[in-house]
């Protein structure tokens, strides 16, 4: 995950923090976790300019982004996000 540059700095956005591998898929927030797990094929959103429903597709390639071996639904998932 890339940080944004300050000037870019999204409005409510922590300062960007080195990575650490989740190792534990279980620990996280539940919250965040449920709302991924229900994102997950119900999403709609236009990420390349045509409308998708979902994010199932890109969850691998996020998890390896962020460093994780965690499934998209999980704790783990979110807090690594």
């Amino acid at each position: 995950m890339l940080p944004f540059p300050a000037a870019a700095q999204p409005v409510g956005m922590a300062a960007a923090r080195p990575l650490v591998p989740v190792t534990d898929c279980a620990s996280g927030p539940a919250d965040a976790a449920a709302a991924n797990a229900r994102s997950l094929t119900t999403l709609a959103w236009r990420p390349f300019g045509r409308n998708e429903i979902g994010w199932q597709i890109y969850a691998s390639k996020i998890a390896a982004e962020i460093d994780t071996r965690c499934a998209g639904a999980t704790p783990g998932f979110a807090a690594a996000l």
